[in-house]
């Protein structure tokens, strides 16, 4: 089963554009069996082959907070703006706090996404950036962690990442598996254009600043 729940739309169809959250968001669940998206805007897009960009100019607020606490077997999303997106991320901007607890996470099960605007995209993140704090506590798992302050993962060999940037600190403990931990994004399956890239923030794991 999977479980889709953001500030404005757990799951769409069609793009969304020109939506801000500004309240809190939380999902404590101990499904063990659930597949998580949690986001502060949407938790999953997925919509018609060649349809252009799919979520823009959406942003979360300084109060904002997405809280997600999991035990599960299988993956979770977490992310300011959105989990998963098919298709194109424009223009959007995360302040909101991130905070996410796995919990009992089985060994070798499910990979967990963390980031300040978006888990996954696969089309063409453009003008996105992450002001907020983001803090996840994996209770030594050794799941597959992707992580990243903006992005978690550029996925597929034509995901573009451009023009984004972060101010703002994630903090990981307890993190059994580190290897896909970045400071913009956590695994990179296409490009990214570094040169538009601008970090100003940090990220923390296990305790060591990256």
């Amino acid at each position: 089963s999977t479980l889709y729940t953001a500030g404005v739309a757990g799951y769409s169809r069609t793009s969304v554009s020109n939506c801000t959250m500004s309240g809190s968001h939380t999902l404590n669940t101990d499904d063990s069996k659930a597949s998580v998206r949690c986001a502060g805007i949407v938790g999953q897009i997925i919509t018609r082959a060649g349809e252009d960009t799919v979520i823009s100019n959406c942003s979360t607020t300084e109060t904002a907070k997405v809280t997600l606490s999991t035990s599960n077997s299988s993956a979770n999303y977490a992310a300011g703006i959105i989990g998963l997106c098919n298709n194109g991320i424009d223009g959007c901007t995360n302040k909101a706090t991130i905070s996410v607890k796995i919990n009992k996470q089985l060994t070798g099960k499910g990979i967990t996404y963390i980031a300040g605007v978006a888990g996954v995209q696969k089309v063409t993140m453009n003008d996105c950036h992450n002001y907020g704090t983001i803090t996840a506590d994996m209770a030594e798992s050794t799941s597959p962690l992707y992580a990243g302050t903006v992005l978690s993962q550029n996925y597929s060999a034509n995901a573009t990442a451009q023009k984004c940037s972060n101010s703002g600190t994630m903090t990981i403990t307890d993190a059994g598996n580190t290897e896909n931990i970045g400071l913009m994004v956590g695994v990179n399956q296409g490009t990214i254009d570094d040169a538009t890239m601008t970090n100003t923030g940090k990220v923390i794991v296990n305790g060591t600043e990256l």
